[in-house]
């Protein structure tokens, strides 16, 4: 119900038990009256009902037998003589049998003269006028200590005729300076009380309650920090969690004109920046506020509307929260799954050994597993202070985990120990190795199984210096080669160095190499030069070439192999098809007269090449004509075949005279040529003199000797 302070002073489940059995009793249009009412108890439905927890069965029954079934002390007396205050209008004679209601109505007014809330209760209750003024001037004249006492007496004097003037009096001294209650699990008494004062607040012009106007903005704007209503309510005592508290809560529940709407941007805004300040807070003043971060994010999971292009609150507080305060951390931790908490918000410093208390109250292997993790996170950490307080925490070294645990957190965290040269992989080696020597089989998979395969898998990528040492020592063993088999994967070596793309047409090819010239000296590349070359030539003997012409053309060669790559060079050069790798890989290693003389090669064998091209095409376009002509039967046809390879060839010099000396050679013997053949041949060879290809002599020549007949193979 969110009453705090008054739960100490009024038994509410026992009055909200009450005052549902009243309800459920009486009549419709009863039950729609009290409906309507603005109580500051609500309309809540208890989770027991009376007759279910206590069976009690009806109002008089309660009154008769409270004492020996719910308890006889004064917050139960006070619960039922409010519930019945609060429900008078419910009630009806059917509810009672015989005294009951006056003999527990006697009970409370001799109890009444010295109790502050059976008298706001007898008050409510009351149709006596004398009784109710006695009441009144009690009630007035009480010299309030406390905010739930002041605010019990406005909701009680609430319908008096000067309600606001005791209203405003009281309020802004115990909403102020004078409050003793804290703000969490008591906003009903500021939702109802703003509720209930609305219109007055916002009409009333005196300064002397400007809190009150601040109050009224909790519900109905987002109170930032800096502004007026902030400061002035650090003035009256209150802390940012508090206004933070009540500015996030009231609007859910508060019935009033210009409430924020809980779908609105400024809510979401709201409760994004409340979330946020909260979840990184150093300090946290009650767990009501985790209690309203979780209703928060499970509410806005999904914004209504997209904030700053974010779907959800969780994904705007992406990489934003960093907690520090541990009843923060076990509390998300704890409800992780149904807030759908992002993982890395648990990785925590635990460099700070105030941090693994959390392993008191954590499984051990979720501790294990979120302090691997974090270890990861924090890459510039100091591991030999985390591993010393996680041996404090557990009582157990982490190595212990690497032989018994083969997990990805132990083996990230089993890198890094390597890396940090926490542990020596190359003595851990050449205890497998000493092992394998005296141990069985059995004995060897029991001890090492696990710890070979965190080896495995932590060893099988070259990308630090204890990685190669750990190679080189397996090299020393058992030669290079057996590597993949020792690790369970083939080409480590090869796919380590060799960066290959691929390619639709292309497939596989090298891109470039990497001898790691970052974390290795020149001599220990020279030896992963020899593993490539060694692997290579085993493992992938087609890239093999491709390898050498890669490793020439990226100067690594000359890098590695200054005197060397020269030599290389020409063993490789003799092996490669002419063309642009070859060029390149010339240029690069030839010397500049050296150079020129391979150029000057180059140009004569491309002449010669064209030269032969030239020949072979030409002699080609000799024999499709001869086989062409072949087929004809007689000279007339052998023309019209030339006369239409004249045309198709008139622009192409070569083959125009190959077709020349073909009719030429002909004309010698059978000279009769066709009219329409004749005219197409002489034009051709006019052609060829206008453009200086033909001298005019032979175009003479060549008409002269044609004896044209007319088509049909009739002579003229």
């Amino acid at each position: 119900m969110q009453l705090a302070s008054l739960e100490q002073y009024v038994d509410i489940s026992l009055l909200q038990q009450m005052k549902h059995l009243l309800f459920t009793l009486s009549s419709e249009d009863k039950q729609f009256t009290e409906r309507q009412r603005n109580s500051l108890f609500g309309q809540c439905v208890p989770v027991s009902p009376m007759e279910e927890q206590y069976g009690l069965n009806y109002p008089g029954e309660v009154l008769e037998r409270y004492e020996e079934r719910c308890g006889g002390g004064e917050r139960q007396m006070r619960a039922i003589m409010l519930a019945l205050a609060e429900g008078k209008n419910l009630l009806e004679g059917s509810m009672f049998v015989g005294r009951q209601l006056e003999q527990f109505l006697r009970k409370v007014r001799l109890c009444a003269e010295g109790d502050f809330y059976l008298s706001c209760a007898l008050f409510l209750f009351s149709d006596k006028e004398g009784e109710k003024e006695k009441l009144r001037s009690r009630i007035c004249r009480y010299s309030f200590q406390e905010t739930a006492e002041a605010i019990f007496a406005i909701y009680t004097l609430r319908d008096e005729p000067d309600a606001w003037e005791f209203a405003r009096e009281q309020a802004v001294r115990f909403f102020g300076k004078d409050r003793t209650i804290k703000a969490y699990g008591n906003e009903r008494l500021y939702e109802w009380f703003l509720e209930q004062f609305y219109y007055d607040i916002r009409k009333y012009r005196k300064q002397d309650a400007n809190l009150l106007k601040s109050l009224l903005e909790l519900p109905c704007k987002y109170v930032k920090e800096g502004s007026t209503p902030w400061n002035r309510f650090l003035e009256m005592g209150y802390t940012e969690q508090e206004i933070l508290y009540l500015n996030l809560s009231l609007p859910e529940n508060a019935k009033m004109p210009d409430v924020l709407e809980l779908n609105s941007i400024t809510m979401e805004r709201m409760a994004l920046a409340g979330v946020q300040m909260l979840f990184n807070s150093e300090h946290l003043e009650e767990m009501h506020l985790m209690a309203l971060c979780k209703a928060l994010i499970i509410r806005y999971m999904k914004y209504e509307i997209c904030l700053e292009g974010k779907r959800g609150i969780l994904e705007s507080l992406s990489r934003k929260v960093f907690i520090k305060n541990h009843d923060i951390y076990k509390y998300l931790y704890q409800g992780r799954e149904e807030m759908h908490i992002p993982e890395e918000w648990f990785y925590v410093n635990f460099g700070d050994e105030n941090w693994c208390d959390i392993a008191a109250w954590m499984n051990p292997d979720e501790f294990e597993c979120i302090f691997a993790r974090s270890l990861y996170f924090h890459l510039n950490s100091d591991i030999e202070l985390w591993l010393l307080n996680f041996q404090k925490s557990t009582g157990r070294s982490y190595m212990d985990f690497v032989w018994i645990k083969d997990t990805d957190e132990v083996k990230q965290t089993f890198k890094r120990l390597i890396t940090e040269k926490k542990c020596d992989v190359v003595e851990l080696f050449q205890q497998y190795v000493e092992d394998e020597r005296t141990l069985s089989e059995d004995e060897m998979s029991e001890k090492w199984k696990i710890m070979k395969a965190n080896i495995m898998d932590t060893m099988k990528k070259l990308d630090h210096h204890e990685i190669f040492r750990f190679w080189e020592a397996f090299d020393k063993e058992y030669g290079i080669c057996e590597l993949g088999n020792f690790m369970g994967k083939d080409k480590i070596i090869l796919d380590d160095v060799i960066i290959e793309t691929s390619g639709y047409y292309r497939g596989h090819c090298i891109q470039r190499l990497d001898f790691k010239e970052g974390i290795l000296s020149l001599d220990e590349q020279r030896k992963l030069f020899v593993w490539v070359e060694q692997s290579l030539y085993r493992e992938r003997p087609s890239q093999y070439e491709d390898f050498f012409y890669a490793f020439l053309t990226d100067d690594l060669a000359k890098r590695l192999f200054p005197e060397q790559s020269k030599e290389l060079f020409f063993v490789i050069r003799d092996t490669m098809d002419d063309g642009p790798q070859k060029q390149r890989l010339c240029r690069q290693y030839y010397t500049d007269e050296e150079w020129e003389i391979y150029r000057n090669e180059e140009k004569q064998r491309d002449e010669e090449k064209k030269r032969k091209d030239k020949q072979e095409s030409l002699r080609r376009c000799r024999e499709e004509m001869e086989q062409e002509i072949s087929t004809a039967k007689d000279c007339y046809e052998v023309y019209d075949m030339l006369s239409k390879r004249f045309s198709k060839l008139r622009w192409s010099d070569d083959k125009f005279f190959v077709c020349l000396n073909l009719f030429r050679d002909n004309m010698k013997i059978c000279a009769k040529i066709g009219k329409k053949a004749a005219g197409t041949i002489a034009e051709c060879i006019v052609d060829e003199f206008r453009f200086n290809r033909l001298a005019w002599c032979e175009v003479q020549e060549i008409i002269s000797k044609m004896e044209v007949v007319h088509d049909g193979n009739s002579e003229d």
